[in-house]
């Protein structure tokens, strides 16, 4: 894991949108070094058994939507989408309408790129999306990958791999390559992507302070009561002896299902 460094101590500090900053030093990254061009694709589109030349720019906006690099193929076609993420939610636009821009040429691929802590949960939200229109999406699994990825159909592809996987293998790259002064510039972005994986804990926003969270949480526990007591009152379910627990990560009940012991509850950490 990378310290964190000047570059990320004043983006976080500045900036109202680290990821901005993110953005345009990855996109100058990849436009200052072939190599570091071809590592980035080869992680990101492992799929492409030849792969493609590409030229990268940044916030390419379309009708519905604003990628925040594109690379794009010598005819012009968008190959390769990439969305840069620390801790801000999907849009509505994500990612179905960055799947629609993707080019039908073999490999095309959308990326999100995340810190470390996020890839689980964010992944669970993209494959829900991506299945709800594209129900024949197909995991790809693969030995040793430092990507998850869902292939959508016989072109189109999505990715996801963390801000700390992609930084490390430009480095290992550039190092490789002598190219010291380039491989300082990519020191100062993979800081700032530590300085966000440190801080997760992101200041509270007006909304979160309201009573529209613990109203919602109140009513999440209502609903596990309601389905238990429901389920016991159909002859489905025993809570005989058997309690409600709660600790710093939710709350929720046990109960007798059949032969087996179950917990149905709220669990904060997914």
């Amino acid at each position: 894991m990378a310290g964190r460094t000047l570059f990320g101590h004043v983006a976080l500090r500045l900036a109202h949108r680290p990821e901005d900053y993110a953005v345009e030093a990855l996109n100058y990254i990849l436009g200052q070094s072939e190599a570091a061009r071809i590592a980035v694709i080869a992680q990101l589109m492992p799929w492409n058994a030849q792969q493609p030349e590409l030229r990268f720019r940044s916030q390419v906006v379309g009708e519905n939507s604003r990628p925040d690099i594109v690379g794009f193929a010598p005819d012009g076609t968008e190959m390769l989408i990439l969305e840069a993420k620390f801790w801000a939610g999907l849009t509505e636009a994500q990612p179905l309408e960055y799947i629609r821009r993707l080019s039908s040429d073999n490999g095309s691929t959308l990326s999100f790129i995340v810190p470390d802590a996020r890839i689980e949960s964010l992944w669970r939200e993209l494959f829900g999306r991506i299945l709800g229109e594209h129900p024949a999406a197909q995991i790809i699994e693969s030995a040793g990958s430092t990507i998850k990825a869902l292939k959508i159909d016989s072109a189109r592809y999505v990715s996801i791999t963390s801000w700390s996987s992609l930084t490390e293998t430009v480095l290992g790259v550039l190092d490789r390559n002598d190219d010291f002064e380039l491989f300082g510039d990519v020191v100062q972005l993979a800081g700032l992507c530590a300085a966000m994986d440190d801080d997760a804990f992101l200041p509270l926003q007006g909304h979160e302070t309201g009573p529209e969270v613990p109203r919602r949480i109140l009513q999440l526990y209502g609903l596990v009561e309601r389905v238990v007591q429901h389920a016991e009152t159909e002859g489905l379910a025993k809570t005989t002896g058997m309690q409600a627990a709660a600790d710093s990560d939710g709350w929720g009940r046990y109960f007798q299902f059949g032969d087996s012991n179950v917990w149905l509850g709220v669990k904060f950490s997914l």
